[in-house]
């Protein structure tokens, strides 16, 4: 039986605790800021997460106060680039239209879902990447929590489940909310992905080009999950319709980036006025969404999250394609790419040129998405 181990839990959070105390004159502020993040990573495991009711992981910003420049701020620390490239990708993702569907009645184990796990992970013949998939794996190890859910009901969200790193002590826990339901496999081999890839040192500031691939690992787990499925003629039409809906989501995050980009532009004007912005945009047959400060701040922190997903979602795209054609460093390169503060011309090192060649992927994708079967 997959399980954590709360009381595990207890004595490393204890543990941090002492060791934060002991530290506060010695260390570093990024180390310490490393211990905090543990601490809050047992907070969060022990706090909100002991039930078996699924529900989405959301930040809580309900007890931060917020201005209008602290948006206007974060706004204009976005690298520019990573917001024209998608804009651009609009037109290419709007060229079909596919309908979303929903899986099939048919069911599935967990154990058959750990074996599938597996098999995929293994197909990558990688021994250090296995040792870690194992380790996970591992029901001893306590780094796994699988639970039976009946609150997974709705069809239109692929994933039911979340991972989080104690990234003091380099350890990461993973929870999967079952149906025993395909969604199960997509769910396990996203959250291993995110666990696997070396990610310790990532920083998630908006102003960071590495927070716009945060999600690359997650999104070429669910190209390489569909393409094992296909080849071995299981699961097909659960498949597609999984591959349809993470196209259609995408779809939607990039509409709706190319339609708040329209108003989230008047952040880079020194002279930022809402009520020039809101007849602005009036005249333009748009409308601004409000004046509060909570108003501005869900609407930055889905910007940002739309990005994140959007972008992601074209850099997988190339590296799938990539892994398809035959290339054996597809990990290595997506560690590398995860990592780092990469601009444009470092993701070029890694063969990733969609916003270079016409997102020419992406077309390919759209154009085996139209058949009924691979």
């Amino acid at each position: 039986m997959y399980n954590w181990d709360l009381e595990e839990f207890k004595k490393k959070r204890e543990y941090l605790i002492s060791l934060r105390k002991s530290k506060r004159k010695k260390t570093s502020d990024e180390k310490l800021m490393i211990i905090d993040d543990s601490i809050a990573t047992y907070d969060f495991l022990l706090g909100k997460y002991n039930s078996e009711d699924y529900s989405e992981v959301e930040e809580d910003l309900s007890d931060r106060i917020f201005t209008s420049k602290y948006f206007i701020n974060m706004y204009r620390s976005i690298n520019p680039d990573i917001i024209t490239v998608v804009n651009n990708a609009c037109n290419t993702f709007e060229r079909n239209n596919f309908i979303d569907t929903d899986y099939s009645n048919e069911t599935l184990e967990i154990k058959s879902v750990i074996d599938m796990c597996k098999d995929i992970f293994s197909s990558f013949n990688d021994p250090e990447l296995m040792k870690k998939v194992n380790s996970i794996l591992d029901e001893d190890n306590h780094l796994l929590d699988i639970s039976n859910s009946s609150e997974i009901i709705n069809f239109k969200t692929i994933y039911s489940g979340f991972s989080v790193k104690d990234n003091y002590n380099k350890i990461g826990y993973a929870k999967i909310y079952s149906n025993n339901k395909i969604r199960d496999l997509y769910t396990l081999v996203h959250e291993i992905f995110h666990l696997v890839i070396e990610d310790n040192n990532r920083i998630t500031s908006y102003s960071d080009d590495s927070f716009y691939t945060e999600e690359v690992e997650g999104a070429f787990s669910d190209l390489i999950v569909t393409d094992y499925l296909y080849k071995n003629k299981i699961f097909m039409d659960d498949a597609r319709s999984i591959e349809i809906m993470n196209f259609n989501n995408t779809k939607d995050f990039v509409r709706n980036i190319f339609i708040s980009h329209n108003y989230h532009n008047y952040f880079k004007d020194d002279k930022f006025d809402l009520r020039r912005i809101k007849s602005d945009l009036k005249s333009k047959g748009l409308r601004f969404t409000g004046f509060s400060n909570l108003d501005m701040r869900d609407s930055m922190v889905s910007f940002n999250r739309d990005l994140c997903y959007s972008f992601s979602y074209l850099v997988a795209l190339d590296l799938f394609f990539k892994y398809k054609n035959g290339y054996k460093n597809i990990i290595s390169d997506i560690e590398g790419i995860s990592m780092g503060k990469y601009p444009f011309i470092m993701l070029e090192r890694y063969g990733i040129t969609f916003y270079k060649d016409g997102y020419s992927n992406l077309d390919t994708y759209q154009k085996i998405l139209k058949k009924e079967k691979r």
